[in-house]
């Protein structure tokens, strides 16, 4: 029997760029607290120091699991996923004027240069379009974490997509594969690691 299972993955990446899957699982229950800090504690266990940043996009429950296991570390909300969002709830007609600004604001490599783009970015779409505006006001101390490390960094951890590219490599590998019956998934890590 074959069924269908949501997996979740954590990616992590370290100061030489390579990056590694440290660990994959199923949640049979809702996203919550308690789900991700046995997560956590997981990978903390088999030797996950201290990391410097979460990279996510809505996790019900992940800052507060990290706050309890890992508290140092930042968080930085996806703003790609932040985009998407927002394009969403813009009249097709307004969406690739819209687009062209946020990615005016979202390519700025520095704060003060950040913070002058999105009132730009305010003043010419707030009459039209307040939710989308006042989301990101919402958001805006997530959303400009990475903004607070090395220029070399930013463009690894303002987005969660190596995380999304790998699982679409994972998923088109997968259709070429027949299924494994009755897999059940190990406690064990997982490493994967692409050579060029």
């Amino acid at each position: 029997m074959v069924g269908e299972e949501v997996i979740y993955l954590a990616l992590g990446v370290n100061e030489k760029e390579k990056k590694e899957v440290r660990t994959f699982f199923p949640v049979s229950s809702r996203e919550s607290t308690e789900v991700w800090k046995e997560v956590l504690t997981d990978l903390k266990e088999r030797g996950l120091k201290e990391p410097l940043l979460f990279i996510r996009d809505g996790l019900k429950g992940l800052p507060q699991a990290v706050k309890g296991i890992y508290p140092k570390a930042d968080f930085q909300s996806c703003l790609l996923h932040r985009i998407k969002q927002s394009l969403a709830k813009v009249r097709k007609r307004d969406r690739e004027a819209l687009a062209e600004d946020l990615h005016k604001v979202v390519h700025q490599r520095e704060k003060s240069r950040f913070e002058c783009s999105f009132k730009e970015f305010q003043e010419v779409w707030n009459r039209i379009y307040p939710e989308v505006i006042s989301s990101w006001e919402r958001g805006l101390y997530f959303l400009t974490t990475y903004l607070r490390y090395p220029k070399e960094l930013q463009l690894f951890i303002y987005t969660k997509n190596a995380l999304e590219r790998f699982t679409e490599e994972v998923k088109r590998r997968t259709k070429l594969i027949e299924p494994f019956l009755n897999l059940k998934p190990q406690r064990s890590s997982f490493l994967w690691s692409q050579k060029r």
